[in-house]
């Protein structure tokens, strides 16, 4: 999953109640590739995700740089470090990092996820 794009097709297609199995491979990413370091889908710690401009958010509770899900174009749910999630619906998986479409030109890096179904 890239860091400077926005909802990324897995190329999975679930059905809701189902057990998606995600197992972080390695790599990191960052929502401002100037100021802070990579980090991997549990996104930043609180005190990093202080220091970040806040304007840039998708959920103003979340930390920044925690890997999301969503199925079908639904609502949203964390993934994070998580090494399973269970559909909330039915349709195509997409992954992403927390951070608004608008702001994702300072971003960097990439997840690598093994996906299993």
């Amino acid at each position: 999953m890239d860091a400077t794009s926005g909802w990324q097709g897995t190329g999975l297609t679930v059905k809701a109640g189902r057990r998606i199995g995600i197992d972080f491979q390695g790599g990191g990413w960052t929502v401002d590739r100037r100021r802070f370091p990579e980090v991997g889908p549990r996104g930043y710690d609180s005190a990093a995700d202080q220091r970040i401009w806040q304007g840039c958010k998708l959920d103003p509770k979340l930390d920044y740089g925690v890997l999301l899900g969503r199925v079908g174009g639904g609502s949203w749910f964390v993934v994070g470090s998580h090494d399973a999630v269970t559909a909330p619906d039915s349709g195509p998986l997409e992954l992403r990092i927390h951070d608004q479409d608008h702001c994702l030109v300072d971003n960097a890096g990439s997840l690598l996820l093994k996906l299993t179904y």
